[in-house]
């Protein structure tokens, strides 16, 4: 089976590392970025198998720009994992417009991470 390729969508330094080395040591091929426009361009480059989508990286002076992007990826039909700290009225909004396919509350395990992220993996196949 050829190597799957995960884009994560993060901006807290401490969660990529942590979720990087998981997912490396599992033999995943990682693609991080920060911003929305890092996002899309490893997208046309190197479209992943998954998304791993920190919903606090789309602030509200950039949420045109993750509007457009969004979209495209809908279109993209490419699996969705978000992620986020606290499951208020605000982020349920995002999760709606997101349109994950599962979400992760942080902190979690690596091991439930490593799970959702095969699930997806194996049912989008």
């Amino acid at each position: 089976m050829a190597e799957k390729k995960i884009l994560i969508i993060e901006k807290n330094d401490d969660v990529p590392g942590n979720i990087t080395n998981s997912l490396r040591n599992e033999g995943f091929r990682i693609l991080p970025a920060d911003k929305v426009n890092q996002a899309e361009i490893i997208i046309n480059s190197n479209k992943p198998d998954l998304i791993i989508f920190d919903m606090n990286v789309a602030s509200q002076k950039s949420s045109k720009l993750w509007e457009s992007f969004w979209t495209k990826l809908k279109i993209a039909k490419i699996p969705i994992i978000l992620l986020s700290e606290s499951f208020n009225k605000e982020n349920l909004k995002k999760m709606i417009f997101f349109n994950g396919d599962e979400f992760l509350r942080k902190p979690f395990r690596n091991d439930d991470l490593i799970e959702t992220v095969k699930k997806l993996l194996t049912s989008n196949n």
